[in-house]
């Protein structure tokens, strides 16, 4: 029995999963198509009491939550699944009616006291992606960039900016670059080590300051292989707020700019400020700078996930030169495996020789995430071997098995 499409209703959790069927752009007005995901599920459910509607309503639910789970497992590299996986669970439980944005029972069965239905879901993977960078995970294969932060700091008792960089600078405990890296490393950004950063370091007149351009921030990072440089300045004092004749406030200001390496464009920035309390004004002075630092954490990181996810979701053309085809049959199982890939927008042929074709991909990533989505198909009669994958190009080879 099969009905029509549906508004998903709250639901459980994951049944099973059967397969992925494909991609739905639905277009609204002026707007860029909003990307969904296709995908056909089977959802089960018991039968209590004889009450088949009920086990019918639940299994449909289990099916709408195996199929979000489904594309977000394929939309996600293993290692961002694994390293944020309680975050993910929080943003799947109890939201289907999110994510789906209609549904149909294809069709359905009994079997003794459990209740099976095929249900296929159209998943919105923007609604996802956009859920996900509100806590700091990207959509996509990509991981997040490597960070390098550049931040001065002056704490109640110094008397000028102290900073990691410059020939005589000196290591000590940055207490609001400390709380920004912990949130950074906490959503899954890789964060490269100042004092190591500085000890393969050549200084030059131009970095004996506590404020550095973007320019010469990033002739320093580009050493370290930074993909993303976080240039700021922390400082505290005490205010005027006091309470009786121990306590009284401090308080602390982080302001910060996010650029990119690749591009020098600058993705984030923000101000804020704490206050705390305290009998010491050293510790209370150090108190706010880190407080303050880990709101800016929050913010920052959300401000440069969002920006990476723009990038990833914006299409590329990928040109892919396939060797070994000189076996068409084996060729045109591999292009259907490619239109089957999350992303994949069109194939087109470019250029055909006896044993090399070359296509171009208009693809939703660069060619090291195209590389990775191959690598997960198989095929019975070859495999891939897959070289020299740069930013927008890749070669593939057939090998008979």
């Amino acid at each position: 029995m099969a009905g029509g499409f549906n508004k998903p209703k709250s639901r459980r959790w994951i049944i099973l999963v059967l397969m992925t069927v494909g991609i739905w752009p639905v277009v609204t007005g002026a707007a860029e198509p909003e990307p969904f995901k296709t995908v056909t599920v089977m959802g089960k459910s018991l039968i209590y009491s004889d009450n088949v509607a009920a086990a019918r309503n639940q299994a449909i639910s289990n099916g709408l939550d195996a199929a979000v789970s489904l594309v977000m497992v394929g939309e996600l590299a293993p290692d961002k699944l694994f390293m944020h996986f309680q975050k993910i669970n929080e943003i799947l439980q109890d939201r289907t009616d999110k994510f789906v944005q209609d549904y149909k029972v294809l069709t359905e069965t009994r079997a003794g006291r459990v209740y099976r239905v095929l249900v296929q879901a159209k998943v919105s993977i923007s609604a996802l992606g956009e859920q996900l960078a509100g806590v700091g995970v990207v959509l996509g294969k990509k991981s997040l960039p490597k960070v390098l932060f550049f931040i001065s700091e002056q704490k109640i008792e110094d008397i000028t900016p102290r900073y990691w960089w410059g020939r005589q600078a000196v290591f000590y405990e940055n207490f609001a670059e400390k709380a920004l890296t912990g949130v950074f490393r906490e959503k899954g950004f890789s964060v490269i080590d100042p004092p190591v950063a500085a000890e393969k370091t050549e200084w030059g007149d131009e970095y004996q300051k506590p404020e550095l351009t973007d320019q010469e921030a990033i002739s320093i990072a580009f050493r370290m292989q930074a993909e993303v440089i976080v240039i700021g300045q922390a400082s505290t004092q005490p205010t005027a707020n006091t309470m009786g004749t121990d306590l009284r406030s401090f308080e602390g200001i982080v302001t910060a700019r996010a650029v990119r390496m690749d591009t020098g464009q600058m993705v984030a920035s923000a101000t804020q400020s704490a206050v705390t309390v305290h009998a010491d004004e050293f510790q209370g002075g150090r108190d706010a700078l880190a407080a303050a630092g880990s709101v800016l954490g929050e913010q920052l990181a959300s401000q440069i996930s969002a920006a990476w996810l723009k990038e990833t979701s914006q299409p590329t053309l990928v040109t892919m030169v396939v060797k070994g085809a000189q076996n068409l049959k084996h060729f045109e199982m591999l292009r259907g495996a490619l239109e089957e890939i999350s992303g994949v927008n069109e194939i087109q042929i470019l250029e055909m020789k006896p044993a090399e074709i070359t296509m171009m991909v208009d693809f939703k990533g660069n060619a090291e995430a195209l590389a990775s989505a191959l690598m997960l198909k198989t095929f019975e009669p070859f495999g891939l071997s897959i070289y020299d994958i740069l930013s927008d190009n890749l070669k593939v080879e057939l090998v008979p098995r």
